[in-house]
């Protein structure tokens, strides 16, 4: 494993990281470029929806996602923002429950 140092703020996804009284460092397997890391974390959001992390936090979900929220949750959000994380999380949570019972399924 090689060790790159990076602010923890700025690269978006996730990542392995050796935290120490000197910060945050990523450690990436030999030949991972921080790069490279980068664009399969960007690629891979897209499987969870996302769109798009704005700098200030706020996510964008994909229009496929935004149409299963509306049509199945009758939930109406394209954006995530850190403001309102908690009580959209909430929301989501609640509306996936009933979902979830009218449907038959046991939790």
């Amino acid at each position: 494993m090689s060790t790159r140092r990076a602010r923890a703020s700025g690269i978006g996804g996730g990542y392995p990281v050796r935290l120490s009284r000197r910060g945050a460092e990523v450690v990436l397997a030999d030949g991972l470029a921080l790069e490279q890391a980068r664009e399969f974390n960007l690629r891979g959001q897209e499987y969870d929806g996302l769109e798009e992390i704005r700098g200030n936090g706020d996510i964008i979900v994909m229009d496929e996602a935004y149409t299963t929220f509306k049509e199945l949750l009758n939930i109406d959000c394209k954006v995530i923002t850190i403001e309102e994380s908690y009580e959209q999380a909430m929301e989501l949570r609640k509306k996936f429950h009933d979902f979830v019972c009218k449907h038959g399924v046991d939790l």
